[in-house]
């Protein structure tokens, strides 16, 4: 499986070893571009970017600019928490050994041990999807803690789920082989990743969970455990090697593009347009790009080796890109002008309706504008953020340190209709770069 036109096959979920492969021919479909497209930031679940797609958007908006005031406190430090996600009434605390799932009075629904996954709040479904430390996927009701079901995901406990949201009546999850432990002469070293689908089960009122059946889609499983997935509408976008694969819901994989470049970090728009991040050469490079693969736009970015840790771009409703890495916010704007702000001690960010973006630091919770600097709204002392800004149902804000929740009314309100991604007009009357080479097509079986 060294060849990029064998780098992608499909896999048995359970047979690990007798993984042979199966390529699929890469066929071009005519898709209608034109047609309307649900946001993505109002995808069903809950994470730490905000959405299945990683592009970070809250769809809230400022009322009020004065001081905030904490309406609640409540201490979660027994947890050691490092992340919080917040759906309805539902408050799901990720801690160094434990997670939690509460009302939001504190009243804990579910416990459990820290898993192998990222999880996710679906509140349309009202369920917690969350992965054990032996390799389950599980669900759980936000409204009593019941378990609901639960499935055997691919090569159960040796890979980590780094990515799982629900496209309709499937949960996507995404996920990377990990190094083996034990003191092996010869360690394994990780060499595939791979996205599965299931089917949500009929979600009954029986106390019993029930077992997912083996869904007849089996995996697409990817040479390489270096891999990016987002998601819009009911597209899958995965970054594997040199190029980017697009699937429907059912991992039906219909187009490919090949890129010069390695993929670093990625998130994708409104409109379904890719922002990547790619290492070319010894250089970091910010590229746009359209559904059929065009790239619009190019933006260098620092060296690689000035550079430690890089976020998936965070993507405004203007269109405005924000890049963290390391201690720096770098704010591009849809023109291609950029400008580079320090960013300290960075822990999460998300941006609204109004184009503000709030950005969490360990001791403080700072908001940036267009034509406007950084402004501190609140800083603590003696305790740390660990999360990023989150918003309940109501616009109130949430924020997690390593002590506390706390809870802020009256600033944000919820926007009801769908904002528009209203910049993608001007993306589409730029000229496109220059193409890439073809990607050959995969053998046939």
């Amino acid at each position: 499986m060294n060849t990029q036109q064998e780098s992608i096959f499909r896999g048995s979920r359970s047979n690990s070893e007798a993984l042979g492969i199966d390529a699929k021919k890469i066929i071009d479909q005519k898709i209608d571009y034109d047609q309307e497209i649900d946001s993505p930031e109002y995808s069903t679940c809950g994470k730490i970017y905000s959405n299945g797609s990683l592009n970070s958007r809250q769809p809230v908006t400022r009322i009020d600019a004065g001081r905030l005031i904490a309406e609640s406190k409540r201490d979660i430090s027994q947890l050691e928490p490092d992340l919080l996600l917040v759906k309805g009434d539902a408050v799901f605390i990720r801690g160094r050994i434990n997670w939690s799932l509460q009302r939001e009075n504190g009243n804990q629904l579910a416990t459990g041990i820290r898993g192998k996954g990222e999880p996710c709040l679906d509140s349309e479904k009202q369920l917690l999807i969350n992965f054990s430390h032996n390799g389950l996927m599980q669900g759980f009701d936000l409204n009593n803690g019941n378990e609901k079901f639960f499935a055997t995901l691919f090569m159960a406990n040796d890979f980590y789920r780094s990515y799982v949201n629900r496209i309709r009546d499937q949960i996507i999850v995404g996920g990377y082989e990990l190094p083996l432990s034990g003191g092996s002469e010869s360690p394994h070293v990780p060499e595939i990743a791979a996205v599965e689908t299931w089917k949500l089960p009929k979600l009954s009122t029986d106390r019993t969970p029930q077992e997912i059946p083996e869904f007849y889609i089996d995996p697409i499983v990817l040479g390489t455990p270096e891999v990016l997935i987002a998601s819009y509408s009911d597209t899958i976008v995965v970054t594997e090697n040199q190029r980017i694969l697009f699937a429907t819901q059912s991992l039906s994989v219909y187009s490919a593009i090949h890129i010069n470049c390695e993929p670093v970090a990625m998130s994708v728009d409104g409109a379904g347009w890719v922002h990547l991040v790619c290492k070319v050469n010894n250089s970091l490079e910010l590229w746009v790009l359209n559904q059929q693969g065009q790239r619009k736009l190019k933006i260098a970015l620092p060296k690689v080796e000035e550079v430690d840790s890089i976020q998936p771009p965070i993507i405004g409703y203007d269109h405005t890109v924000y890049l963290i890495f390391d201690d720096k916010l770098m704010r591009v704007s849809i023109d291609g002008n950029s400008e580079i702000v320090p960013i300290p001690d960075f822990v999460g960010a998300i941006t609204t309706v109004d184009n503000m973006l709030l950005i969490a630091t360990k001791t403080e919770l700072k908001s940036l504008l267009k034509n406007r600097g950084m402004e501190s709204l609140m800083s603590f002392k003696g305790e740390e953020i660990i999360s990023a800004p989150q918003f309940s149902d109501d616009g109130r804000l949430w924020l997690a340190t390593d002590k506390n929740i706390y809870i802020y009314a009256n600033a944000w309100k919820m926007v009801v209709s769908k904002p528009k991604d209203d910049s993608v007009d001007s993306l589409e009357n730029l000229e496109p770069l220059p193409t890439f080479p073809e990607l050959p097509d995969l053998p046939d079986d």
